[in-house]
């Protein structure tokens, strides 16, 4: 829900970050379980520890938004990389298992920029998108057409309809 919430407040603003030049959002959010209906009846006020958790919406090429959350959960070994005690640990959300901070540090500083960002940068000045993002950009291309294509053909059969929600999926 909380995801779902923050996706919904990002497409909002699209424009304008990327307008910015906004490449990647990283909210943290704290969570703590509401009371029970046996505490709310009583009127006991339980303490609660928050959970911590940062969703990263990032949007190199310009085309397509990657969402990946995380937990910030107690590093349960002695694991000599993990610095504060605590890491990263993938929330699956969209059917991906793991995103590129799971099990570092949370402590750990943000890397410098790569050579494929800086080459990315260097075409978004010349108001071009970079031969990497091609395929990106064709990929929500197609989609975008097979999504018309299944919004027009609302009279035609059951089944074609299941064949081409299978294939925009």
């Amino acid at each position: 829900e909380v995801i779902d919430l923050l996706q919904a407040l990002l497409e909002k603003n699209q424009s304008r970050l990327r307008q910015v030049g906004v490449i990647e959002v990283e909210i943290p959010v704290s969570i703590v379980e509401p009371p029970t209906e046996e505490e709310a009846s009583t009127g006991q006020l339980v303490q609660r520890d928050a959970m911590q958790m940062r969703v990263i919406f990032s949007n190199p090429s310009g085309h397509k938004v990657q969402t990946n959350a995380y937990l910030e959960v107690l590093c349960s070994s002695l694991d000599l990389k993990v610095i504060s005690g605590y890491q990263y640990k993938s929330f699956p959300h969209d059917g991906k298992s793991t995103g590129p901070l799971d099990g570092q540090d949370v402590l750990v500083p943000y890397p410098p920029i790569n050579q494929l960002e800086l080459k990315r940068l260097m075409a978004k000045g010349k108001e071009t998108t970079y031969v990497y993002d091609f395929l990106t950009l064709f990929e929500t291309a197609v989609i975008g057409c097979w999504e018309m294509y299944h919004a027009n053909c609302a009279h035609s059969s059951d089944r074609s309809k299941s064949f081409i929600g299978k294939l925009v999926s």
